[in-house]
């Protein structure tokens, strides 16, 4: 879990980089859902 969120690892931060938006609170990365909050901290979240 922790290399998930490794900010120094560019191939495994590319799965959270947004590919398409589900509506707008929500994206969707390459594996991670990203929910948009007013506060501007997205949370990730996998299922």
């Amino acid at each position: 879990m922790l290399a998930q969120f490794d900010s120094a690892n560019n191939e495994i931060n590319l799965t959270k980089k947004k590919t398409t938006e589900v509506n707008e609170n929500m994206d969707v990365g390459l594996a991670w859902h990203i929910l948009k909050t007013p506060s501007k901290n997205n949370w990730f979240w996998h299922n």
